[in-house]
């Protein structure tokens, strides 16, 4: 079985979440796909998935937007995006469109911690864990370069610059 993050998930899964495509091409390595977890026999609850999940025509497989397959009743409180996964079935959770997927209350409304856990910026993305790192890189396009430096370490990126110069 294969997933974003879990390919089987006998224990439990919580506050997660995954981003890549998951596509699998062999009936013989994947009895179940999903978004975030392959196979499920264990309790998920705050996750999500936004990757594409797929399989050829060809390949007979259990495939959900977050879930392949699993229990249905121990998954709650998690979604995945039916638009950029492709899919609109997943075992025991709700798919969403892209909009409400990266809109505060669709989390809130079903008690994600965003006091503690989860963040979103405030003009919309995808729900984030608050222990990693977000930095908003500014734009620096027009700006001189000490003017862009400047905004850059601002903004907490240390750069260096390198000049080269070919004879």
């Amino acid at each position: 079985s294969c997933g974003g993050l879990v390919g089987i998930n006998s224990g439990s899964v919580s506050n997660s979440y995954a981003t890549s495509a998951v596509i699998c091409y062999s009936p013989y390595h994947c009895e179940a796909i999903g978004g975030l977890i392959g196979a499920n026999a264990g309790p998920v609850t705050t996750c999500y998935s936004t990757g594409i999940v797929s399989v050829p025509d060809y390949v007979s497989v259990n495939i959900g937007g977050l879930v392949g397959s699993g229990e249905q009743a121990i998954t709650s409180s998690s979604f995945w995006d039916s638009q950029t996964s492709g899919l609109v079935d997943s075992a025991g959770c709700t798919g969403l469109p892209t909009a409400l997927m990266q809109t505060l209350s669709t989390f809130a409304n079903a008690a994600w911690d965003f006091d503690a856990v989860w963040y979103m910026l405030p003009e919309g993305s995808y729900p984030y864990l608050g222990a990693l790192p977000q930095i908003i890189v500014p734009d620096v396009s027009a700006m001189s370069e000490s003017d862009a430096l400047d905004a850059l370490e601002t903004a907490g990126l240390p750069v260096q610059v390198i000049y080269e110069h070919s004879a």
